[in-house]
């Protein structure tokens, strides 16, 4: 074992400069990583903020329930804003109308 441990010297300094360009390479790629996955992070974070400000920051949703129930929650001070909303043909098996107007399927 001693043995191996002197050729670890020799061989460091025979292949310096070999030695330098592996680190120099190790430390490029390791910056480059690095700078691929902020610029993901910004990206996404830029695109979250994006689209809380365009449609909202939804937060809960609920089904079924009474106009005393929603009258209540909107009087939280934590509630900002609430509102109704209808679905109606989910399954757009078939074109629907309203009046005489027909309506465009869903697509998924």
């Amino acid at each position: 074992m001693r043995s191996y441990l002197s050729l670890v010297a020799i061989s460091g300094k025979v292949r310096k400069r070999q030695n330098r360009m592996t680190i120099f390479c190790i430390i490029i790629s390791v910056l480059l990583v690095t700078t691929i996955f902020s610029v993901a992070d910004m990206f996404i974070r830029n695109q979250s903020e994006g689209l809380k400000q365009k449609h909202g920051n939804w937060h809960i949703q609920l089904e079924n329930i009474s106009q005393d129930t929603a009258e209540e929650i909107s009087r939280r001070p934590d509630v900002a804003a609430v509102g109704w909303s209808e679905i109606f043909n989910a399954d757009a098996d078939q074109p629907y109308y309203i009046g005489e107007k027909k309506g465009c399927r869903l697509r998924q």
